[in-house]
């Protein structure tokens, strides 16, 4: 329900991040690591959504503890079926506390607001520029976490997660080299999830976009070259989305 909304703003996020983040470098070339700016214009885009997104309110909170939204993704409790007399000495089932298999905070977690406590839309991972594959693996496999917690109360309702990466293409100067840059991203992610062991309800999306770019056409003179030489980049941002496959 939420996705596609979340999804948009997250790029948007990313791309306007590197807009502010050339503003404390002397070029694009030389930004190496944004993280914390990624973070925080992804986090205003998705609040821009505010109260005015689908049936529920939603909130965006930064550095959000594993323990607390794992907790938050399977039901607070769960209500004995009464189908005679005797079952109404049943007691009401509560959830026991649950995490991640590795412990942390999450850079950005978006929950709607509930009847007695707020639950969990999406969990956003940020790994900024040019991220190492351990550091993707263990992102990844976190955010494949929250569809497998379960309880006596039910299975995560989580709806979806992101994982968000940028990643220079520092020798880049032509714009005919943009198909071949997302080509090698796409490529490089669909290995690392052929290496995950992704649940057979959960599926995945790779999507892989411009985030900013000042190539050449290739026909630029030498004195035009010299004249913008200092902003020629291209920068390739990808989003991981994990969610639960359709029941059709």
């Amino acid at each position: 329900m939420y996705e596609v909304d979340i999804f948009g703003k997250t790029k948007e996020g990313m791309c306007s991040a590197l807009c502010d983040a050339v503003s404390f470098t002397e070029n694009f070339a030389s930004i190496v690591n944004a993280e914390y700016l990624i973070t925080a214009n992804v986090a205003q885009k998705i609040s821009e959504l505010g109260p005015l997104k689908g049936p529920a309110q939603i909130s965006t909170y930064l550095e959000i503890s594993t323990k607390d939204f794992a907790s938050k993704c399977v039901p607070l409790m769960k209500q004995p079926m009464v189908k005679k007399f005797s079952d109404l000495h049943k007691k009401t089932v509560f959830r026991n506390p649950k995490n991640t298999e590795r412990n942390g905070r999450i850079d950005i977690a978006v929950l709607k607001q509930g009847t007695l406590e707020n639950t969990p839309i999406c969990a956003i991972e940020l790994k900024g520029f040019n991220p190492s594959k351990n550091l993707v693996i263990k992102d990844l496999k976190r955010n494949l976490d929250y569809f497998k917690l379960y309880c006596s109360t039910g299975k995560s309702q989580i709806e979806f997660t992101q994982f968000c990466a940028i990643y220079p293409f520092l020798k880049s100067i032509l714009k005919s080299d943009i198909p071949k840059n997302i080509e090698v991203i796409t490529a490089k992610y669909q290995s690392y999830l052929s290496a995950l062991s992704i649940p057979s309800d959960v599926e995945f999306d790779i999507k892989v976009f411009t985030a900013s770019e000042h190539l050449l056409n290739g026909d630029e003179s030498d004195d035009e070259y010299d004249s913008i030489s200092h902003e020629l980049h291209h920068h390739v941002g990808v989003i991981i989305i994990f969610r639960w496959k359709s029941q059709s």
